[in-house]
């Protein structure tokens, strides 16, 4: 990627790269990460299960979207956060640390 590239994309020019999201117990990466997304406005939902090499999980942005909101479940716990598209733009990855005690059990 060339330097106009990253000054467009950091003027919010051209596609959002996907949202970089890395899960953590107690500062440990975990492999197996369930996500449950929502983008506004609009709504639109997927679920992503799946084994991540050191919980980083790659998560698309659609192209109207204005935010995405993130429940990140790993090993019983769990973290909901909401990334825009400018810190999506930014490329970095988002850390997202997982309660230290298990989710309560959803009826």
């Amino acid at each position: 990627m060339g330097l106009i590239d990253t000054i467009k994309r950091r003027l919010g020019f051209g596609p959002v790269p996907p949202v970089l999201v890395r899960a953590r117990i107690a500062k440990i990466p975990v492999d197996a990460v369930v996500i449950n997304a929502t983008w506004e406005p609009g709504g639109l939902r997927a679920t992503y299960r799946a084994k991540h090499a050191q919980g980083l999980c790659a998560i698309p942005w659609f192209e109207n979207a204005r935010c995405v909101v993130l429940v990140v479940c790993a090993e019983g716990r769990e973290a909901t956060i909401t990334v825009d598209g400018r810190a999506a733009r930014e490329g970095l990855v988002i850390e997202v640390a997982l309660d230290a005690d298990p989710a309560p059990e959803r009826p």
